[in-house]
């Protein structure tokens, strides 16, 4: 049985969804139905309170103006399937209510009592804030993609919320609580598991509970976002062929051989193709980034080889295709060759990530499980239906607490924005190398520094350690309101307030999620 324990932090979110799926997953194998009653009873108010907890904690975030990161994000899509298998388990869909006998309508009272009062709790964290209710139909869509639609998940809602269903239930709480006695002692018991729940006694007081999930600005917003999404899609279509050059590392098997050995599992490379069209559209200095899976020998060296994770894509990985990458015709597995149409790649990784096995599966579960999708041609950072190169590494990695940038109203993620965090105190990534190769056509490698005026960052003297590890500054624009007199007449003055913007430099520190 669920306890309030297992939702604490002995567990993390991701374990908490999946727990909960084996637990509803073992209703199905419980016949006496006040037992299955009572266990569905508990598994729901955990799994409510959990879930709205996450909601809070979620719409907090992005109300502070950040982004949700991977990790979150994932807990809302996982959270789609696992409440619409409760749903399935919860509902007794007793068409002739009239017909039914005593102990089955006490049944559709509980379940359907505990199903309204668990959707008007998750209606207020998740449908009522807009930035809230904007990512949770992501997660719809996203859900939509494991054969998890939104009309079905709707109507299971529907059947429990619409006007009708509420008014059966007042008439049956009125009938078998209030005026009725129960004729059996499972009968009396089911009584009991009704009387706790608080919302039967408020029922007929509060009237009809509304619980909608779409507004009439959603379908514009969506809208919006569909006719933006098909013009930068033919843009980047149109504009993606145009190369003006092939890139220097392009077809260097001697480079190749070089840099390949250096990769490990879960390795991010970011390369830089200043020659592509497109590439110039994209702020920054890097352009392009993707994620090293490893090779067979590697994954068999970490015994994940033979986990379920990489039974679809094994074949692939033995035929020399190891770079997880986000390109306009989709995610895709590809080798590090085609990888090599560039001038210049930046080597990083996360520091341990290879001996905790946990979180590694779990990258590898949130970054492969991308694999097929469609091109975010919105880059839109809160979308997981759709994804682009530098979100891939943002969802993947998504108990990193990456850098994001608010355009038009939405957070995106740029490739600089990946790269720029290790220059950051205290960061959870690590550089390795700048490996790249000069209209010479000889190799070369640079350190971080040699980069680092170029990304807006600059070296830290005075907090440089005795150990040689360095501090940056990162430059940014700060923005103040201030007050300045202009006279208006020959007497007159009037107090203006004028938004003053400056650069300046600020401390580069990485803050945990």
């Amino acid at each position: 049985m669920l306890s309030m324990e297992s939702f604490g932090t002995l567990l993390s979110p991701r374990e908490v969804i999946f727990k909960t799926d084996r637990q509803v997953y073992s209703l199905s194998k419980i016949k006496d139905p006040i037992e299955k009653a009572d266990k569905l009873r508990r598994i729901l108010n955990n799994f409510t309170r959990f879930i709205v907890k996450k909601g809070i904690e979620y719409n907090n975030r992005l109300s502070s103006g950040s982004p949700l990161s991977g990790a979150q994000l994932e807990v809302l899509y996982r959270f789609i399937p696992t409440y619409r298998n409760i749903l399935i388990q919860a509902q007794i869909d007793l068409k002739a209510l009239n017909e039914a006998g005593h102990e089955e309508k006490l049944l559709y009272l509980h379940n359907h009592l505990k199903l309204l009062q668990s959707l008007r709790t998750i209606h207020k964290a998740y449908f009522r804030p807009d930035e809230m209710r904007t990512q949770i139909h992501n997660a719809f869509r996203k859900a939509e993609q494991s054969s998890v639609t939104r009309d079905e998940i709707l109507k299971l809602i529907n059947q429990v919320a619409s006007k009708d269903n509420q008014e059966n239930l007042k008439k049956l709480y009125r009938d078998l609580i209030v005026n009725g006695q129960s004729v059996s002692s499972e009968g009396d018991q089911l009584t009991e598991l009704i009387k706790r729940n608080s919302l039967g006694g408020r029922l007929e007081s509060e009237g009809y509970i509304n619980i909608w999930t779409y507004t009439f600005f959603d379908g514009l917003a969506r809208f919006g976002n569909n006719l933006e999404y098909m013009l930068s899609k033919g843009f980047g279509n149109v504009m993606g062929e145009v190369k003006f050059r092939k890139g220097f590392l392009y077809k260097n098997t001697e480079a190749l051989a070089e840099f390949k050995p250096r990769l490990m599992p879960l390795d991010i490379i970011v390369e830089r193709s200043p020659f592509a069209l497109t590439d110039m559209t994209i702020p920054g200095h890097w352009t392009h980034p993707a994620i090293w899976l490893g090779t067979e020998e590697q994954l068999k060296d970490l015994g994940i080889w033979y986990h379920p994770i990489f039974k679809p894509y094994q074949k692939m990985i033995k035929a020399g295709k190891n770079v997880l990458e986000a390109l306009r015709p989709g995610i895709q597995i590809n080798p590090l060759a085609s990888y090599f149409n560039t001038d210049e790649i930046l080597h990083m990784r996360v520091p341990g990530i290879l001996q905790d096995k946990e979180r590694m599966l779990a990258v590898y579960q949130r970054a492969l499980g991308h694999y097929g999708q469609k091109y975010d041609f919105n880059f839109d950072a809160a979308s997981t239906d759709v994804i682009v190169c530098s979100e891939l590494i943002f969802q993947a990695f998504g108990n990193i607490n990456w850098p994001a940038d608010k355009v038009l109203g939405r957070h995106s993620i740029t490739p600089d924005n990946i790269v720029e965090i290790i220059f950051y105190e205290d960061s959870p990534v690590e550089f390795v190398s700048i490996f790249g190769v000069n209209e010479q056509k000889s190799m070369y490698e640079l350190d971080k520094d040699e980069m680092m005026h170029m990304m807006g960052f600059s070296l830290d003297k005075s907090k440089t350690l005795e150990d040689g590890e360095k501090r940056y500054n990162k430059e940014v624009t700060e923005c103040k309101i201030k007050s300045s007199r202009v006279r208006v007449g020959s007497r007159r003055e009037k107090r203006l307030k004028i938004n003053k913007c400056d650069q300046v430099l600020k401390p580069a520190v990485y803050k945990s999620l």
